[in-house]
């Protein structure tokens, strides 16, 4: 192969590797089951997610710490196997979330709105809960959610 199409044949993987990078940053952790949640609004519109399972308390404490981003319209569903006072926080955290405190019937009781990456700031339910859904920041007003709605985990 001559030199000038050894270069164009490594200009045109560039992009791939790019794009193969940008890709790795945004795939769910090993290991997480995939679902989606439903989110019925009060108002009747139906709003879907897909989120990845935090059942263990490993996974619990993991969280979404050291994501670099989040896709669109995704997010990850933490199950604490009974009704709780649940605190979270943004500890190692490096992207803005809103988290969503879900009753065990369903029903949206509390929403913490544009968490602040890195902080230690302790974010309650402010009552019991079973569920937390976090999304990115801003999803919350995107998608007009609030306490009330109805939010359904239905698989894959």
């Amino acid at each position: 192969m001559t030199e000038v199409k050894v270069l164009q044949s490594r200009l045109q993987r560039r992009p791939l590797v790019a794009l193969a990078i940008v890709c790795l940053l945004c795939i769910p952790q090993a290991g997480l089951a995939q679902a989606r949640v439903l989110v019925q609004r009060e108002d009747g519109v139906s709003v879907w997610f897909s989120v990845e399972l935090a059942l263990s308390v490993e996974q619990r404490t993991e969280g979404l710490m050291h994501r670099q981003s989040l896709s669109a319209r995704h997010g990850m569903w933490f199950d604490f196997g009974a009704d709780n006072d649940v605190v979270m926080w943004m500890k190692n955290t490096l992207v803005a979330l809103d988290m969503l405190f879900v009753e065990a019937d369903g029903t949206l009781a509390r929403v913490h709105s544009n968490t602040v990456p890195f902080s230690e700031t302790l974010l309650r339910s402010g009552r019991p809960v079973r569920f937390v859904l976090e999304l990115n920041a801003g999803d919350v007003d995107r998608y007009a959610l609030k306490p009330g709605d109805k939010l359904r985990l239905v698989s894959p």
